[in-house]
């Protein structure tokens, strides 16, 4: 008599890694449209990272992975309070606080985009360089909501204006490692 082996069971096939990025991705892009068409009734505007963006930024290739998602901002009034959010995934295997990642913004007449320093140079002097509280950031599988408030002055020029946003890394022997900036044109009303 031949005995027959019974079959071993299937096993399930692990998920690639560029498989489980673009999932990841696809949730964090999901939230993003949520925040969005929650914010727009308010009167909010969102600006979010691109799917491709995202995906490169997910994999982590660089020294600081710290990245943002996206920006949902308020309308800029003079005499009003101005609301910005920024959405920071941090996909690193550590903690970042304020003692190893910053987050800044700063308003300047609209001019296009200028080198760093130039824009950190051209910061409108009634508000100066505001500084967003980090606080503490794990590693999470979806982005860290940090927010930030002032005072729009009534001094404020208005028209066209260039909010201009800094993420970077702090050294305290050296200069900062820039890890993403950006600048988003507002009309101050």
């Amino acid at each position: 008599m031949v005995q027959r082996r019974s079959k071993a069971p299937k096993r399930k096939r692990p998920r690639s890694a560029a498989r489980a990025v673009a999932e990841q991705a696809d949730q964090i892009l999901e939230e993003a449209r949520n925040r969005e068409l929650e914010y727009s009734r308010l009167g909010i505007k969102t600006v979010i990272i691109s799917r491709e963006e995202l995906i490169r930024s997910l994999r982590g290739k660089t020294a600081h992975s710290p990245f943002i998602a996206w920006i949902s901002y308020s309308n800029a009034v003079r005499g009003g309070n101005f609301v910005i959010n920024f959405a920071i995934m941090q996909p690193d295997p550590w903690p970042y606080e304020e003692g190893n990642l910053g987050l800044c913004y700063c308003w300047s007449d609209a001019g296009g985009l200028a080198d760093p320093g130039i824009a950190l140079l051209r910061a409108d002097p009634a508000v100066g360089v505001v500084q967003v509280p980090i606080g503490t950031l794990n590693t999470a599988t979806m982005p860290y909501d940090l927010s930030s408030t002032h005072l729009v002055p009534n001094s404020f020029n208005l028209g066209p204006a260039d909010l201009n946003y800094f993420l970077y890394a702090p050294d305290p022997f050296g200069p900062a490692t820039l890890l993403k900036r950006g600048t988003i044109r507002v009309l101050v009303s």
